[in-house]
């Protein structure tokens, strides 16, 4: 290849980046500062948006700045999580009620709260027509816990949203016989199925 082989590799002292020099072409100096920015970006992307890098403002509070409707509950200090939520639903506002399940979803500190979010993420899906979705966090919730009722409750109430009553039903089935049959609510549930189905005319 005579003079355009590409000459041996080479150490640069000040970034510690080995490089490659050839064809006559002076040695790449990489500033240790692009290292930095580039560690800061992939740190960053792996916290599920907790803060908005250089702003440091939560994500929850970020999001509500084009949001009225979650910028107002928020606002007030008065109302529970549990009643920002619903005030949300009442309003029809679904995508603010998310940004509240996610938030606490993330904060969650054990496997019942993160299958509780799940399956009310799945039901604000469902309200906002977002079936994919829906499913999605429903099965999120049965990948932690296989046996709970209220996820396969969430994916009836799904399906049915979507005009496919024989799914619901067998999903209401599902959510039953995920009960131990001495558990409080298993009677209830029983009982809500057979009217449901029986109003239904499934």
């Amino acid at each position: 290849m005579g003079q355009h082989e590409a000459k041996a590799e080479k150490t640069d002292n000040d970034s510690g980046v080995v490089v490659v020099t050839g064809m006559q072409r002076r040695p790449v100096r990489i500033p240790r500062l692009f290292w930095l920015i580039l560690v800061i970006v992939l740190v960053g992307s792996t916290v599920g948006g907790a803060y908005i890098w250089l702003g440091g403002k939560n994500d929850l509070s970020h999001q509500a700045e084009s949001n009225p409707g979650l910028k107002a509950v928020l606002n007030d200090k008065s109302l529970t999580t549990s009643q920002r939520y619903n005030t949300l639903i009442q309003q029809g506002n679904y995508t603010g009620a998310e940004l509240i399940l996610k938030d606490q979803l993330a904060q969650a500190k054990n496997d019942s709260e993160k299958v509780n979010n799940y399956v009310l993420l799945a039901l604000d899906a469902t309200q906002a027509k977002d079936y994919n979705a829906a499913v999605g966090y429903a099965n999120k919730a049965l990948a932690i816990n296989p046996k709970s009722d209220d996820a396969f409750n969430a994916q009836a109430r799904n399906a049915f949203a979507q005009g496919d009553k024989q799914s619901a039903k067998s999903y209401w089935l599902r959510a039953i016989n995920s009960l131990d049959k001495s558990a409080p609510q298993y009677d209830i549930l029983l009982q809500g199925y057979n009217t449901n189905i029986k109003e239904l005319g499934i």
